[in-house]
């Protein structure tokens, strides 16, 4: 199944504990596809569609954008591309710079998270992780964490992820005014 919709919006804590499940949820989008089969259909939000999606020829691979955005947003408290629009948003997924690990949160985030984050948002669509090369990256086999929590998330990335959040809320709202 590709999901073609993955966001952070999209999941959810099956219950209000520290032991809680996280559900994946908004299937809408979703397509069961066949190995080597295309979809042809650009859907997704801007934010965090693959650049394939934009050329209208993508497979599962775009999933693995999609998460890697969400790593990034998680790990940075910020979206690796961002503009005034979606129009804006979709031309720096399409033809922006490199994606920057290097300054400001990045100088506390691992090599081994680095890694990952590289291997999935590469916009070498044959080059870029599979499920099962994600599943097995070091950075999420290692017993324990790749990252000290406590040091990388500070009050700056959260605030920076609640902005994040209410941003998108707050356009929602101003798009259905519209």
């Amino acid at each position: 199944v590709c999901h073609r919709d993955l966001k952070l919006e999209n999941f959810i804590f099956e219950e209000d504990s520290i032991e809680s499940k996280l559900k994946l949820i908004d299937f809408g989008l979703s397509r069961v596809y066949a190995a080597g089969e295309h979809m042809h259909r650009e859907l997704g939000t801007a934010y965090y569609v693959a650049p394939e999606v934009m050329r209208f020829e993508y497979g599962p691979e775009a999933d693995m954008w999609s998460l890697g955005i969400i790593a990034y947003l998680l790990l940075s408290g910020k979206v690796p591309f961002a503009g005034e629009s979606d129009a804006d948003i979709l031309k720096e997924v399409m033809h922006g710079k490199k994606v920057d690990l290097e300054s400001g949160p990045w100088r506390k985030v691992s090599a081994g998270a680095k890694s990952f984050i590289r291997g999935v948002l590469e916009r070498d669509v044959g080059l870029r992780m599979t499920a099962v090369q994600a599943l097995n990256h070091p950075w999420l086999r290692r017993e324990g964490s790749a990252l000290d929590f406590e040091d990388l998330v500070d009050a700056a990335g959260i605030a920076a992820i609640h902005a994040f959040a209410k941003y998108g809320r707050m356009r929602k709202l101003a798009l259905r005014a519209v």
